[in-house]
């Protein structure tokens, strides 16, 4: 749900949040991110997630993760 509230921050100031409590802060993280890394970071989550549910390694797995997020 974080990716979530900081994709609508992009677009919304008024989107309603379900991870944040405190807006300014969350509003605040989100300046730090385009709307195509939440994009590609919530998609490398649902695939970690996925990946996870079937054993994988989860080092292997994490590192993949950011990998495919773009965070390294």
């Amino acid at each position: 749900y974080a990716i979530r509230d900081l994709i609508l921050l992009k677009k919304s100031d008024e989107a309603s949040l379900c991870f944040f409590e405190d807006r300014e802060n969350a509003a605040e993280l989100a300046t730090h991110f385009t709307s195509k890394q939440l994009i590609d970071l919530y998609d490398a989550t649902v695939t970690a997630l996925e990946d996870l549910e079937h054993n994988t390694n989860v080092r292997l797995t994490l590192i993949s993760m950011m990998q495919n997020a773009n965070l390294i």
